[in-house]
């Protein structure tokens, strides 16, 4: 699902606090508002290139990680409503990750029971 980068595509690159930071544009994303529906994207389907992608985006400094959607889901919510587990982890592995009600009031944690994943019940009641 995933059309960020290819692994034979150079990317434009900056060092900032001894991290490699990848510029957003020479991954082809004009705005971070279109990574950020990227990182939805990513979350949701969580192939193995989507989590690459996750894994990449998400560690930007442009990018937030509870972006919202026109109905307030983040990847979070994402990831858990559709059994992802690796995007999951992913995500709750930043710092900046958070629990929140999307617009219909459901959290992750709901998301991740009603459709009976355990293992992503367990990592966001152990977080």
């Amino acid at each position: 699902m995933s059309s960020f980068i290819e692994p034979h595509q150079s990317t434009e690159t900056t060092t900032t606090n001894g991290l490699e930071i990848v510029s957003l544009s020479s991954l082809g994303f004009v705005t971070s508002d279109k990574a950020n529906s990227e990182m939805l994207e990513c979350a949701r389907y969580g192939d193995p290139d989507d989590l690459v992608t996750l894994r990449s985006l998400i560690s930007h400094p442009s990018i937030d990680v509870n972006h919202k959607d026109a109905g307030g889901s983040t990847a979070l919510h994402k990831a858990c409503a559709n059994g992802k587990k690796e995007a999951a982890a992913i995500i709750l592995a930043h710092p900046e990750c958070e629990h929140t009600e999307n617009g219909a009031g459901n959290t992750p944690l709901h998301w991740a029971s009603s459709n009976g994943e355990v293992e992503i019940v367990k990592m966001l009641v152990e977080r």
